[in-house]
């Protein structure tokens, strides 16, 4: 029996005058207006998940919230005894979450009930990663347990509590404050490869066909071989890299402590152009069409041409933005340190089509794994929303499993 509150509100605005929906909901807007935000009790750094018609997001305040898109209204809250900074992974009916309680949770996504959990021993603020039947999360171990069970399958002891896991194919790519990229036999957990940088690896690393991209605290992005972990080539930026670097038409996005959000070619490192914000740019970008997406410490989420750095637009929210956008079919989702979840008009209908959200790293959408060939069950995706009881009856019929361990 699960010791965290449940705080059932499906269908309504939340608890009154604390969080809940104000804005456009409903009505018209424009590119770069916004439709509805969602406010919750404290700061969000969490990156959300939108699968279905619910985003998913974390709070400060201890609470991961199930919004509806359409309305901005809240259909669930569930609440564990620390800060959630990680950003939720949605699979097969379960929202997959750290908190700073030390906890992975796996929650019934249509229900918010608990499933189960797991203690790490320490905070956890990075983001699960999800490798077929398997999740994976860093702690001051990096651990995989049964995505279903939550049993422990491998961990593997070291520094491992702020670079999220991203999984391609049969590998796990994580960065930790050794200095290093890691790279992982995501069945085994043994070390394939480590690749030394200059400083701790904050960023969250990306997988592009053939190669690696992750940013350093010592001012660089890399790109790393993915099956040799030999450098193909650096660029260095003027700040140290925590932003998390996403891969779309050839093109690498990153951003820098230095307030740039940086385009440089995927094959040949070689700069494209350079976009400054008023602050640094800490948090992921996202790219729709011919359109890149980020935030800055700034307080704006911009809307930038992917061919020339020119801003098309912004929106300034109440604080700095530390979370990373996700677009679903025409709509920016993202929240901010004032406390808020943000729902923007893009003014084009496209979705989120970049490598970090592909890979479900630091948020996803319902599309994130069409393009990730790790075998399992999918990110999102048809059965995301099935729910826990008609998953279970899927994976017993269609693989033979018996649920018995």
């Amino acid at each position: 029996m699960s010791r965290r509150k449940l705080l059932m509100t499906a269908g309504t605005l939340g608890v009154a005058s604390v969080t809940g929906i104000t804005g456009l909901a409903g009505a018209q807007s424009q590119a770069g207006e916004e439709r509805w935000r969602f406010h919750t009790n404290d700061v969000i750094e969490s990156s959300p998940t939108i699968v279905g018609e619910t985003a998913y997001i974390g709070s400060l305040d201890g609470n991961l919230y199930a919004v509806e898109t359409a309305t901005g209204e809240q259909r669930w809250t569930f609440s564990t005894a620390g800060w959630i900074e990680s950003s939720p992974a949605v699979a097969q009916g379960m929202v997959y979450v750290g908190s700073y309680d030390a906890n992975v949770y796996a929650v019934d996504a249509t229900t918010g009930e608990e499933v189960w959990s797991v203690w790490a021993g320490r905070f956890i603020r990075t983001s699960p990663a999800i490798a077929g039947d398997t999740v994976i999360f860093g702690s001051i171990r990096l651990t995989a347990v049964d995505a279903i069970s939550g049993e422990e399958v491998w961990s593997k002891p070291g520094q491992w509590d702020y670079s999220s896991p991203t999984v391609y194919d049969d590998t796990v790519f994580i960065g930790s404050w050794d200095h290093n990229l890691h790279a992982l036999d995501v069945t085994s957990g043994e070390e394939r490869w480590t690749f030394s940088t200059g400083d701790v690896v904050l960023s969250s690393p990306t997988v592009a066909d053939d190669t690696v991209y992750v940013g350093s605290n010592d001012d660089h992005l890399y790109a790393i071989d993915r099956v040799s972990g030999e450098q193909a080539w650096s660029f260095v930026t003027e700040g140290s890299i925590v932003s998390s670097p996403t891969v779309s038409g050839g093109t690498v996005y990153i951003g820098s402590n230095d307030g740039h959000l940086y385009a440089v070619d995927a094959d040949s490192g070689e700069l494209s152009w350079a976009f400054p914000t008023g602050g640094a740019v800490l948090t992921s970008a996202t790219v729709v069409g011919d359109t890149v997406y980020v935030g800055s410490k700034d307080h704006m989420v911009y809307a930038v041409d992917a061919s020339t750095g020119e801003q098309r637009w912004g929106f300034e929210t109440g604080d700095g933005v530390g979370s990373s956008p996700t677009v679903v079919e025409g709509t920016l989702y993202v929240g901010s340190v004032d406390r808020t979840l943000y729902a923007i008009d893009t003014g084009e209908r496209g979705s989120s089509q970049d490598s970090r959200v592909t890979l479900a790293t630091l948020g996803h959408h319902d599309i994130a794994n069409e393009a990730t060939p790790m075998p399992g069950f999918q990110v999102g995706g048809g059965l995301a929303g099935i729910g826990l009881g008609a998953y279970l009856l899927y994976r017993r019929f269609s693989t033979g499993a018996t649920g018995e361990r």
